[in-house]
């Protein structure tokens, strides 16, 4: 049986949260992975939370809501404290400076990851691209998906009348995904999928 990777990333809705959980979904298949995703919404309106549990393996993933996970992306404060404590001992938590205080992040027993999501999809052209620029970290972080998987994968999910915004979107992802090889090494991704 191959290892699962189970990844939640967190948010408000209208940052984008779903969209990058469904690119990496879609991106991980392509890259011959069997992921399910599943998202969670806290008010059903613009601005309420939104968490969306991605897990994926190569045999069998499970179900996507699970008890632990090994990787947290949060993009807002909104429902960190239900997440957090949810990460698995040696998992990581990547986070949004500019909206998640530093004085939450209280566990020794987990790698804090600090991105500068702000200003990255500023630096790619589109400061609300900010999601696209998680999507890129995320499937670095974790390997499941490759530049040319997140690239196919994008017309996939873009909705069509968004069109416009695919390369953009690719500037962002590949802004993220050039970051962390840059800032990051690798011991998260080696210790978690092979």
């Amino acid at each position: 049986m191959s290892p699962v990777l189970s990844v939640v990333l967190t948010g408000r809705g209208g940052q984008g949260v779903k969209l990058s959980s469904e690119l990496l979904a879609w991106s991980a298949s392509a890259d011959g992975y069997n992921p399910i995703q599943y998202s969670v919404y806290g008010a059903l309106i613009r601005g309420g939370e939104i968490a969306c549990s991605l897990a994926a393996s190569r045999d069998d993933p499970g179900v996507p809501l699970r008890s632990d996970y090994a990787l947290m992306f949060a993009m807002h404060n909104d429902w960190f404290d239900r997440y957090y404590p949810l990460l698995l001992p040696e998992g990581m938590l990547a986070y949004d400076t500019a909206n998640i205080d530093a004085s939450r992040l209280t566990r020794g027993d987990i790698e804090h990851l600090a991105v500068p999501v702000g200003e990255m999809a500023a630096e790619a052209g589109d400061p609300r691209a900010g999601n696209m620029v998680v999507a890129g970290v995320v499937a670095r972080l974790t390997r499941l998906a490759s530049r040319e998987a997140l690239t196919q994968g994008m017309s996939a999910v873009v909705p069509a009348h968004r069109a416009d915004r695919i390369a953009r979107n690719l500037v962002a992802v590949e802004t993220g995904y050039s970051w962390v090889e840059r800032e990051v090494p690798d011991s998260f991704a080696a210790r978690r999928l092979t």
